[in-house]
């Protein structure tokens, strides 16, 4: 999906309208159950809305804010898959990848033909793990029941 934003440059309420544009954005986002965040092409964190702010500290421990480095910040063990994922998306490269209990989508944003940042859509696999954990479980007793 491509999204194009413009607001005129002559427009003497221009900044005016880059916050009002950034507050509807901001409250859309957090509408969405799922973790949303854009990072910068130094992985920096751009934006992010609630559910990303509370997946990050529960998987992390650390507050994410804007400017923050979403990969060194890591502990170094979990750093590798994060920069393999993000410079693909850097790349020019849209796909989806399971890490760290996410199924997370990651988006090039491009900018005349440049990748400038990447924004990446993440889904908890919990439920789904739960609902696998449960159906061996179920399985396990129908099997104990029959021996």
């Amino acid at each position: 999906m491509n999204i194009s934003l413009a607001v005129a440059s002559d427009d003497p309420h221009n900044s005016s309208a880059s916050v009002a544009l950034s507050a509807h954005l901001l409250a859309l986002t957090n509408l969405a159950s799922e973790a949303l965040w854009s990072i910068d092409s130094g992985y920096r964190l751009v934006a992010g809305n609630a559910a990303f702010q509370q997946w990050f500290e529960a998987a992390y421990a650390i507050s994410p804010i804007a400017g923050l480095d979403l990969v060194n910040c890591l502990p170094f063990e979990a750093r590798s898959p994060w920069i393999t994922c993000y410079n693909r998306a850097l790349q020019g490269t849209a796909f989806t990848a399971q890490l760290a209990a996410l199924s997370a989508t990651f988006e090039p944003m491009i900018v005349e033909r440049r990748a400038i940042g990447v924004a990446v859509r993440g889904r908890s696999l919990a439920p789904e793990q739960e609902r696998i954990k449960a159906d061996l479980q179920q399985t396990q007793n129908q099997l104990q029941a029959v021996l």
